[in-house]
């Protein structure tokens, strides 16, 4: 249901929202190419959770995506908004269907626009940047691969817009059949997975499950995975494998608390400096060093557990997979 209360433009946003995910309901989707198990997930009927804070980002994203359009039918007499295209995959017995919407065609070209935050904007140069960089830009370049396969276009260009100074720029290069391909097998593989009733392994590291939409979900998902495990003895080689695995984890443990004990000390040194120089910031052949005061809003703790005792701030609990490693000796952390 569309809220009323917000302006209309919000609401036109609210209602494209609401057929887009009718559009991608059980299907895999090209804006969605990051993880393969959140891929599942949203296939099972799983919905993503987005902070408020980023709905809002995502929202002011889309207005600049429109604006883009806009300019781009200008800019370009070919420019035209494609139909969303329902993409049906086959590989024996299996099937899949996949949702294609692209921001944009001409001629030979997939047009893709992003309204993105300064500093991600500043990052982004080449497609390198986008194939080897974060997860979200090589999300993006999944996307951008897969709308050029399935529409048949030669080349990309990626335009992005800087939400704080509103200067555009394009990345433009070609498209390469093979990661098509790629990203149409690993559809194929997450499908032939779901029909067995199993969903693909947890690979991803700590920071990106943090910024998971489908957290909560996938780690209630793994907990009901690890108690449907039944207990068997170690064999020999298991047993020594996981020792070496272990023997090695401790001692890169060791280590990086050297390091961090290390960065510790320099970070003081590099603010003492500052410091006593008065200084705010220094462009450094190695680095930019900025100094200085800021202020953050935080919550008080005290409070928040005050409410929680009161029955005002609702607490759940849900299960999540651990594993906890420690010297022979030493407490558990």
């Amino acid at each position: 249901m569309v809220d009323e209360s917000r302006p209309n433009h919000q609401r036109r946003i609210d209602m494209e929202n609401k057929e887009m995910e009718k559009l991608h309901e059980g299907r895999f989707s090209g804006s969605k190419l990051g993880c393969p198990r959140a891929q599942a997930l949203h296939i099972l009927g799983y919905k993503a959770v987005f902070p408020k804070k980023l709905q809002t980002k995502f929202e002011e994203g889309m207005e600049h995506d429109e604006e883009m359009k806009k300019e781009a039918e200008e800019e370009f007499e070919d420019f035209y908004v494609p139909n969303s295209l329902i993409l049906k995959l086959t590989r024996g017995e299996t099937t899949a269907e996949m949702t294609l919407t692209p921001d944009g065609l001409r001629g030979n070209e997939v047009v893709e626009f992003k309204g993105l935050a300064a500093s991600y904007w500043n990052s982004l140069r080449t497609e390198g940047d986008l194939k080897e960089g974060s997860d979200l830009a090589k999300k993006y370049y999944n996307q951008v691969q897969a709308y050029a396969g399935a529409f048949k276009r030669s080349m990309i260009r990626f335009r992005i817009k800087n939400k704080k100074n509103l200067k555009v720029k394009d990345i433009v290069f070609k498209a390469n059949p093979k990661i098509w391909e790629g990203i149409k097998n690993q559809i194929l593989d997450i499908q032939e997975l779901l029909d067995k009733g199993n969903l693909p392994p947890k690979d991803c590291s700590i920071r990106t499950e943090k910024g998971c939409w489908y957290r909560t979900d996938c780690k209630g998902q793994r907990a009901e995975e690890v108690e449907a495990v039944e207990e068997k003895p170690l064999s020999y080689d298991v047993k020594s494998r996981l020792s070496r695995h272990v023997e090695s984890y401790l001692e890169i443990k060791t280590a990086i608390e050297k390091l961090e004990e290390d960065k510790e000390k320099l970070h003081a040194a590099i603010k003492e400096i500052m410091k006593s120089h008065g200084q705010r910031e220094q462009e450094l052949v190695p680095g930019t060093v900025k100094y200085g005061i800021r202020y953050k809003s935080k919550k008080n703790k005290e409070d928040i557990e005050a409410l929680v005792e009161k029955g005002k701030i609702r607490v759940e609990e849900s299960p999540e997979e651990y594993c906890s490693v420690y010297a022979r000796g030493k407490e558990e952390e």
